[in-house]
């Protein structure tokens, strides 16, 4: 039986959220499952309201929180052939990170479409 509330004065509601393989995504080789593989749950602008999407990943090294001022334009990045899903560089500890242009990666459209069939 389904609890009657979650203790703040409303019913619990049940959220489901698409879920999208990177690796498709990206038209890289498919790779079986491991138990590394990882869901990052990530949020996604959309006009109205953000939209909550599951990331399908080989597997999760590191968690960091990265301040504005350590971030720099990617420029070109001379070797990757395809930057425009990488919003920048962030500068940790003396590494360099890539990080993904989240926004730049989806269809916000279809994915609202995935939310609403769900």
């Amino acid at each position: 039986q389904w609890p009657e509330s979650n203790g703040m004065g409303g019913r619990d509601r049940l959220e489901f959220a698409p879920i999208v393989d990177l690796r498709k995504r990206f038209t890289m080789p498919e790779r079986e499952y491991t138990p590394r593989t990882c869901i990052i749950v990530v949020e996604v602008e959309k006009e109205t309201e953000p939209i909550q999407v599951g990331l399908v990943v080989d597997g999760v090294s590191e968690v960091l929180a990265v301040d504005d001022d350590q971030i720099e334009e990617h420029g070109t990045l001379g070797t990757v052939p395809d930057n425009r899903y990488i919003s920048g560089l962030a500068k940790v500890d003396g590494d360099v990170k890539i990080l993904l242009d989240i926004q730049g990666v989806f269809d916000v459209d279809m994915l609202a479409e995935y939310k609403e069939a769900a």
